[in-house]
């Protein structure tokens, strides 16, 4: 008999004991659930912050006339804006040159949402320090973007509808996007030595950077060639101006047929030079248009 009550008593102690065991554990689940909400909060968070301004200064590149930096501002993946940090300007001559090609190069890297820009005519040195410090900030930004985990999901998404159409399995392909053709070389008219044209050199002007003078050829009434005797050649700096500068000065003078035409841009002392000599060849051969 006792061994009948000791037996029973220990069954119903490990009976109670297995019913405590079940209620101990009945918990943890709920706990996963919330450190799992937890995770999915973080991941989102992250993934706004991501979403914000991001501004990136690229590269320094020296070129032959001075230093070249920018910056770059994007939103929502797209550039929005480009700082200029250094640019050439050490003296008159590099600040005006700056001063007309860095606003046509930010126009162009704003349009084109890449650095593959045109050279700006006489600009050629710092234009190309701009695209390759503007390449610079854009290649840190794709590496970011590349290195960068993917935010976390708090929910799977629904199944989309079911269609009778087939499925398109063709696979995602990126558009190319068009390169924007480089601007023709502009060249310099040659004066005709045709019979009946006669030639009338314009006065010497002494600009800044050096003297400018023309010869100005005219036939039956016209204004048929323009040739460039004296122009600021001091530096490679000036030559490369001129090489871009003097052709755009002597088409719009065919055009326009007068001495009434527009400064170059970054050229503005060459191009009163020119202007000017011009004028004073018209006068003496009393051409009036």
């Amino acid at each position: 008999m006792t061994r009948i009550v000791t037996w029973l008593a220990a069954t119903l102690a490990v009976v109670a004991l297995l019913f405590n065991y079940r209620t101990s554990t009945i918990g943890a689940p709920a706990s996963a659930a919330a450190r799992h909400r937890t995770a999915a909060t973080v991941g989102a968070a992250t993934t706004l912050a991501a979403d914000a301004n991001q501004t990136v200064n690229g590269p320094t590149i020296d070129t032959r006339w001075g230093p070249v930096q920018v910056a770059v501002t994007v939103a929502g993946g797209k550039l929005r804006d480009v700082q200029t940090l250094q640019a050439p300007s050490d003296n008159g001559r590099d600040q005006a040159i700056t001063a007309y090609a860095i606003p046509v190069l930010h126009d162009e890297a704003i349009t084109a949402q890449s650095a593959q820009i045109d050279t700006v005519g006489g600009a050629s040195y710092t234009s190309d320090g701009y695209r390759r410090s503007l390449q610079g900030a854009l290649d840190q930004l794709t590496l970011a973007a590349a290195t960068a985990p993917p935010p976390a999901t708090t929910a799977a998404a629904a199944p989309p509808a079911t269609t009778d159409a087939a499925p398109n399995t063709a696979p995602f392909v990126t558009p190319t996007p068009v390169a924007t053709p480089a601007t023709r070389p502009r060249t310099t008219p040659k004066p005709t030595t045709a019979v009946g044209t006669r030639r009338v050199d314009g006065p010497q002007i002494d600009t800044q950077w050096g003297p400018v003078q023309v010869s100005v050829s005219f036939r039956k009434g016209r204004i048929v060639g323009v040739k460039i005797l004296q122009e600021p050649s001091d530096n490679g700096r000036d030559q490369e101006i001129n090489s871009y500068a003097m052709p755009i000065l002597v088409q719009e003078t065919i055009a326009a047929q007068s001495a009434q035409i527009d400064a170059v841009g970054g050229a503005s002392y060459t191009s009163d030079g020119y202007t000017q000599s011009l004028q004073g060849a018209l006068d003496a051969a009393h051409f009036t248009g």
